[in-house]
């Protein structure tokens, strides 16, 4: 775990140090989440909050099918019986 020190300015703003962004891997100018539980931060870039999402979804494919396309799939197979 790393530990890094910054404060915050007057208007609320937070820089993240070099080394923090460089251990999250963000961009300039990237999404981030952020989760408060308990008086705790965690920060997330959006990437890596829909990552996980998609890693939580795929164990409950069992098949090797894409969901989008069964999704899609069974769209076009009610639109010809409609």
């Amino acid at each position: 775990m790393m530990e890094c020190m910054t404060k915050m300015g007057q208007d609320g703003r937070i820089v993240l140090p070099a080394k923090c962004r460089q251990a999250l891997a963000l961009e300039p100018g990237e999404k981030i989440v952020i989760y408060v539980d308990a008086h705790e931060a965690r920060l997330l870039s959006l990437r890596q909050v829909v990552c996980k999402a998609q890693q939580q979804v795929k164990r409950y494919n069992k098949s090797d099918k894409s969901l989008v396309d069964e999704l899609l799939q069974e769209r076009r197979d009610e639109v010809e019986h409609e």
